[in-house]
């Protein structure tokens, strides 16, 4: 039986609207990657669209090297020229990278966790952001659980497209949600493997608007899949999952690290090497 869904915290805190972490949500924000899969045809010398749809990533950096951390049913049946990265940054225009992706690496089995290699030559185009690094990536414990959860993504969007291709209009109308939950102890996914893996957590109806710059009460987002699930801390934030799928009002988010599994065996050794670090140390506890 689930465990009944706990009070989530009011978005007023000792008179102050959770001052203290918008910092910590506004970090959170600043790693985000908004992923476009675009299908067009060649019609009179110019392309067409007729597929345009969105998902929700997230910029780590191990290594020297950036990646782009999401859920792998975000990236069936793409390749990596069908997929783009855009990073968009309040007062900059939305960068839309054609040929960002450089590889996709999708992990084995039911595990809902893919990486895209991001080309190394572009990276000018995403200088903007701040990946996560090594030391912001980890597993759910009971010391991550009894902080401040954050879930944030770009609520899932298709659209049909008749004309070329997408502008920044377009692009840049996608924002994102950044939604205060709670860990859903005792839930269970009737998908969910039988060793019970994965992260619960329970949406709220607290969220931070970071185009006002204040939190707002909000309704759950149609979908996010790919998003961090993130601890926030005194010592900072800390990801611990990706959105995966709804189920019955709480998300069920496939721990990050399996993400970083999938670049254990990467052929540069310095991107090998953290990854490794990353995997002994959440082993570790």
């Amino acid at each position: 039986m689930n465990a009944p869904t706990p009070e989530l915290p009011s978005t007023t805190q000792g008179g102050a609207p959770f001052a203290e972490l918008i910092p910590h949500v506004e970090r959170i924000h600043r790693a985000l990657a908004h992923l476009h899969f675009a299908e067009g045809v060649r019609q009179d010398g110019a392309t067409r669209i007729t597929r345009y749809e969105t998902a929700t990533g997230f910029l780590v950096r191990l290594g020297g090297r950036d990646f782009v951390y999401t859920a792998k049913h975000n990236l069936e049946g793409e390749t990596a020229s069908s997929v783009g990265v855009q990073i968009p940054r309040t007062l900059v225009v939305p960068c839309r990278i054609p040929q960002g992706a450089h590889k996709l690496l999708h992990a084995e089995g039911d595990i809902d966790a893919a990486v895209i290699e991001l080309d190394p030559r572009m990276r000018g185009l995403w200088q903007s952001a701040q990946p996560f690094e090594g030391q912001e990536l980890g597993l759910i414990s009971e010391a991550n659980s009894a902080r401040t959860l954050c879930l944030a993504g770009f609520p899932v969007a298709a659209a049909k497209i008749d004309g070329a291709v997408p502008g920044m209009d377009l692009m840049g109308a996608f924002g994102a949600v950044m939604l205060l939950v709670r860990q859903a102890v005792g839930h269970r996914s009737d998908r969910e493997p039988s060793e019970g893996r994965g992260i619960h957590v329970h949406y709220g109806g607290s969220a931070y608007n970071h185009g006002l710059k204040r939190w707002v009460q909000t309704s759950p987002p149609k979908g996010i899949s790919g998003g961090p699930l993130a601890a926030i801390g005194n010592e900072g934030v800390r990801v611990l999952g990706l959105a995966r799928s709804i189920d019955d009002n709480v998300e069920w988010c496939e721990p990050a690290i399996e993400c970083t599994r999938l670049l254990m065996q990467h052929e540069d050794a310095k991107v090998a090497a953290e990854a490794g670090a990353i995997i002994r140390r959440a082993a570790e506890g």
